[in-house]
């Protein structure tokens, strides 16, 4: 089953965060950074919380299909075309969201791998409206003010951490990026190549395999090994070679 690990830059040290017997997965941080949020998945999809260090996951709500992001308006949540909102839940909180969720969008097209700006105004996103994933952005939470800022291809969008770039995986394996300014409107430069990162390509839909330092100056990429395997360095072990210089 899929559990969810938590990684230290720092020291390269890796520690187990859940060990249920479900699978975990779509966890994502809190504003604050000390909380994140995820989904369980058993007989159904049900949302939990968990402060760092704890080690306890509690119930927030039920029977949520994809969870995108944590935002200061809530968690965003998605289900095809249908983005909803549910309100965040309290660090000390006993009882889960039987509310109904707010919906901020919904179209016939998928859409999916929300990231709202660090200012909280702004949201990227992957659009399938033409078929082909591109990015766009949208202001937030009202999603106006759309428009697709990639020449083409594009998937898993990020900002970064002072929200003037938006970097994205392009066509060719390559990580791109555009310039952004943030005012009443959004203001993005032309894409540019930042460089190429074979096997980085996404599995799947909505698939997480990167994450940029707020900086934008160090990228953590996770590798498809089956894309890469012809290119890592063959090792070749020769046994009982002394043998060799008789």
């Amino acid at each position: 089953n899929n559990d969810l690990w938590l990684l230290e830059l720092s020291s390269g040290l890796a520690s187990r965060l859940t060990s249920d017997p479900g699978n975990e997965f779509d966890a994502v941080w809190s504003p604050d950074s000390r909380r994140i949020a995820f989904i369980r998945e058993g007989d159904k999809r049900d949302v939990y919380q968990m402060l760092i260090g704890s080690g306890k996951g509690s119930f927030v709500a039920a029977n949520v299909p994809d969870l995108e992001a944590w935002t200061r308006d809530g968690l965003l949540t998605r289900a095809g075309g249908k983005v909803s909102l549910i309100p965040a839940p309290e660090e000390a909180a006993t009882a889960p969201f039987t509310g109904t969720p707010k919906i901020l969008f919904d179209e016939k097209f998928t859409v999916d791998q929300f990231h709202v700006s660090p200012d909280g105004k702004w949201v990227v996103y992957v659009s399938r409206q033409s078929g082909d994933s591109e990015i766009w952005t949208a202001s937030f939470p009202g999603f106006t003010e759309r428009r697709k800022i990639s020449a083409g291809f594009g998937e898993s969008p990020l900002w970064r951490g002072d929200g003037k770039e938006i970097y994205f995986l392009s066509a060719g394996d390559s990580i791109s990026a555009v310039d952004v300014m943030s005012g009443t409107t959004l203001q993005v430069g032309a894409q540019r190549l930042l460089f190429r990162a074979v096997g980085v390509t996404p599995l799947s839909y909505n698939s997480v395999r990167w994450a940029v330092t707020k900086d934008g100056k160090r990228f953590l990429i996770r590798q498809n090994p089956e894309v890469t395997a012809g290119e890592v360095e063959r090792l070749f072990v020769i046994l009982n070679w002394p043998s060799l210089g008789k």
